[in-house]
């Protein structure tokens, strides 16, 4: 899975945990597209969310068959 992400441009991830909630974050160095897309056509992804379906909601976008984007509301620069 590490290996996927990085071939994505996936960098600063990171997984928080609170009050039984997972939140996860991370950039895109080559860009969000690219890394929706080698996530999306990856295998090592399907078995992880496979593996992790009892435990995860993995909400995805129809369109890119990736995680929804958030919305930002709020930067400090």
């Amino acid at each position: 899975m590490v290996k996927v992400l990085k071939e994505a441009g996936v960098c600063n991830y990171s997984i928080f945990y609170c009050n039984d909630e997972l939140f996860g974050y991370y950039e895109c160095e080559k860009g969000v597209a690219h890394a929706e897309k080698v996530q999306a056509e990856s295998p090592v992804v399907d078995r992880w969310n496979e593996y992790m379906k009892d435990i995860l909601e993995l909400e995805m976008d129809p369109v890119t068959g990736a995680q929804p984007k958030l919305e930002q509301v709020f930067r400090l620069d």
